[in-house]
């Protein structure tokens, strides 16, 4: 049903365009308007960042309300590992990274990269948490590449 409204979307690296039929909304929601208020088609731009970590990439329309942000899960996860790795290296003297990496399957290198988020300062873990980190600019941005 959307995509019936929809008459052309235009996309490039800085944004998202969206051409609406104004005709075929207003018949799908049983508007009337006069004769001389006829639009043919809406125009609505959206902005939005391209975002890669890994072999992952996203677009993402950016916007300035904090309420419709969301949190990286994978990354918060990361973060939320690293620093329990971290505590259990500090409390256990027999455990180790090799140890570690055996137990959760993965290599030693990769608790040592998680490990090293465990030090990151306070107000990034909050704005991971927040899901307000930009990925162009984020220390955490070279640890997934």
């Amino acid at each position: 049903m959307l995509l019936d409204l929809l008459q052309r979307i235009e996309v490039d690296d800085r944004s998202v365009v969206l051409h609406i039929k104004c005709k075929e909304a207003r018949r799908r929601l049983n508007c009337e308007l006069p004769d001389d208020a006829a639009i043919e088609s809406l125009r609505i731009s959206l902005p939005l960042d391209i975002r890669k970590r890994g072999v992952e990439t996203r677009i993402v329309v950016r916007t300035e309300n904090p309420v419709s942000r969301r949190m990286d899960e994978p990354l918060v996860r990361s973060v939320a590992k690293g620093y329990a790795w971290l505590q259990e290296l500090k409390s256990d003297s027999r455990a180790t990274l090799s140890a570690i990496a055996a137990r959760e399957g993965v290599k030693r290198r990769h608790i040592a990269r998680l490990i090293d988020l465990a030090f990151l300062a306070p107000d990034i873990v909050e704005a991971i948490r927040c899901g307000t980190t930009r990925s162009k600019d984020s220390v955490t941005t070279s640890l997934f590449q």
